[in-house]
């Protein structure tokens, strides 16, 4: 995507345009289009160390000496002022398969190109590239140093050290090293006190140990490698990660997810978030059909459905994986994993694997037939419910339950596939139909309840009941799911997804643009979130047949002018539910990317005719 002058040409706008560039292992670089960073997770280095985010270098900023004048080209946030504005120099920037910046003073063009290197871990480039360039012109080059771990502070002084080819900055027991074959180098430590990180609203001190110089001469790149690798040989060949560029929403979106699936070992996970980088296995599997099956990573699908497994313990899931440890506690978590496993038996049927993960997923599924009531429904506490406290449901969710019928439709299937008796799965999945139907079914209104408590019966109109018209094995079908899919299009649909509760209710909030505990109720009382999207539009398909693919095209296309907002490439994680529709939450959405790419590439197989 290419980014022209009048579109950054402010700190406002330039600011607003975040990128990210990850090196598959949990590390990245990410700032803005103008370079300033904008999040105390944004870094230019930033590294996966023990479970956690580790930022060494902060960003690597530029001045150019042009006719005996010096010129900042670089840009930072303080509490009263911007200052530099070296953001006016830039003409153009672009995010293809790496981001490039065009630097324009007067008669001088050059550009900045970022990207990781090859098999090398944390290891990043950085090459100037002259394009016109008078005579006598410098480019001074110059570290702002992190070395700490995302949301703390600097613990011990840094301390730099000239070695071959470069520097090495320590802190603690942490290093970094900025090398490069030409230029010169001077020690000049600068302190860069309360640069405010506008997302969070916080402020961080950085440091910069000097600056290297360089002589710019057209046809002679310069090349400066940050990395945490002591033995690093700048003389062996730089081979930049290269990534084929397709300007289609679909192509977008593919280059996105790739960008959040991370090595975890010998296994493979999804990241909530490229740049926050949480290990959530609801979020996960919502994104892992759109992230790792529409772009045929099936080798990586078997090691995600690998990695959390072995976490299973009596029969249940870890919700999350903080700090490289596993955490229990909704009871849901395994619901939803199963769901991801009867996305992938849809495309891949190898006995063999199959037959391999039976045994534990049998657990994960014996385990919700254990607990489940007389009615054979699911009844679960507020842990349970993923709009955590802004919203009070527990008892029978509609959500859980319609998870609990595709699960033991899915086991179902797998079972029999692998030649075992599913009768008593079959008996269980008309048993969990029927008792949805009578309990959940609001005859008068013509959708379902949220959920059930005892004698409560939820009349609210929420986007939970997607799920139950939406997954692979719909518990409600016919006139029922029609019914279903007209009262979600004409009270929840938005442009950007569902919205999670109707206007029309008096706890309904439609907008982000509030403050504290109010900011929270609204992601669940109103905002629209992309991924519920996805449900609804298998729903629409269902509900209208074949007629429903020239509708899909419409429903998708706002995201393609998305992509150029927030987060570059990426779709954000929630909606105003009202007017303007703003975007809001994490910037870098794994659930969101997954389903709308899913949505995409199954639209654009049919309308093919595979």
């Amino acid at each position: 995507m290419y980014f022209g002058k009048t579109e950054i040409n402010s700190y406002e706008k330039g600011s607003s345009k975040e990128w990210i560039l990850s090196n598959g292992r949990g590390g990245y670089a990410s700032s803005t289009a103008i370079g300033v960073n904008v999040s105390e997770n944004s870094g230019l280095l930033v590294a996966h160390y023990h479970g956690r985010r580790f930022i060494l270098v902060s960003k690597v900023d530029e001045k150019v000496v042009l006719r005996g004048k010096e010129y900042p080209l670089y840009t930072n946030k303080y509490r009263d002022m911007v200052y530099p504005d070296g953001y006016r120099y830039i003409q153009a920037f672009s995010l293809r398969s790496q981001p490039e910046f065009t630097f324009v003073v007067h008669d001088l063009i050059f550009k900045k190109e970022i990207a990781f290197l090859k098999d090398r871990g944390n290891s990043l480039l950085i090459r100037y590239i002259p394009v016109n360039v008078p005579d006598g012109v410098v480019l001074k080059v110059f570290p702002l140093v992190g070395l700490h771990y995302v949301g703390q502070e600097r613990k011990d002084e840094c301390v730099q050290k000239r070695i071959k080819d470069g520097i090495e900055i320590s802190c603690g027991d942490f290093s970094v090293f900025m090398l490069c074959k030409s230029g010169e180098y001077r020690e000049m430590e600068t302190d860069y006190e309360n640069v405010i990180y506008e997302v969070e609203g916080g402020s961080e001190d950085l440091w910069s140990p000097g600056e290297f110089s360089f002589s710019l001469k057209v046809g002679k790149e310069i090349h400066v490698v940050i990395t945490d690798r002591g033995d690093f040989d700048i003389d062996e060949k730089l081979v930049p990660v290269e990534v084929a560029y397709d300007n289609s929403l679909g192509g977008i979106l593919s280059e996105s997810a790739r960008q959040l699936v991370v090595d975890r070992g010998e296994g493979k996970s999804i990241l909530n978030d490229a740049l926050v980088g949480r290990e959530n296995i609801m979020d996960a599997s919502i994104a892992f059909p759109g992230i790792m099956l529409s772009t045929s990573r099936f080798g990586d699908a078997r090691k995600f459905l690998l990695y959390w497994l072995k976490y299973e313990g009596n029969g249940e899931l870890p919700d999350t994986i903080e700090d490289g440890k596993p955490i229990y506690g909704s009871g849901v978590s395994a619901l939803w994993f199963l769901y991801a496993c009867g996305e992938f038996f849809k495309k891949v049927k190898d006995e063999d694997f199959w037959d391999d993960i039976y045994p534990v997923i049998s657990k994960l599924l014996n385990k919700k037939r254990s607990i489940a009531g007389d009615d054979y429904l699911l009844s679960v506490g507020e842990e349970s419910n993923w709009m955590r406290q802004a919203v009070d449901r527990k008892g029978k969710l509609v959500e859980v339950n319609a998870l609990w019928y595709n699960a033991v439709r899915f086991f179902a299937e797998l079972s029999d596939f692998l030649g075992k008796d599913a009768s008593a799965l079959d008996k269980l999945s008309v048993e969990i139909k029927s008792s949805f139907n009578s309990l959940f079914w609001n005859d008068e209104k013509g959708y379902l309840y949220d959920f059930i408590d005892g004698d409560v019966k939820c009349e609210d109109v929420r986007s939970n009941q997607v799920l139950a018209v939406g997954l692979s094995y719909p518990v409600v079908d016919g006139k029922r799911l029609s019914s279903v899919v007209d009262k979600l299009w004409a009270w929840l649909y938005t442009t950007y997804g569902l919205r999670t509760l109707d206007p029309r209710n008096k706890r309904y909030k439609g907008r982000y643009d509030m403050v504290g505990r109010d900011k929270h109720k609204a992601m669940y009382r109103g905002m629209a979130w992309p991924w519920l999207l996805g449900f609804f539009i298998n729903a629409v398909v269902r509900s209208r047949g074949d007629d429903a693919y020239n509708v899909i095209g419409i429903l998708l296309e706002p995201f393609y002018a998305h992509l150029r907002e927030q987060g570059i490439g990426f779709i954000s994680q929630v909606f105003d539910g009202s007017m303007p529709y703003g975007p809001h939450g994490l910037r870098f959405s794994a659930v969101s990317v997954g389903e709308i790419l899913r949505c995409y590439m199954e639209n654009q197989l049919q309308r093919r005719g595979f």
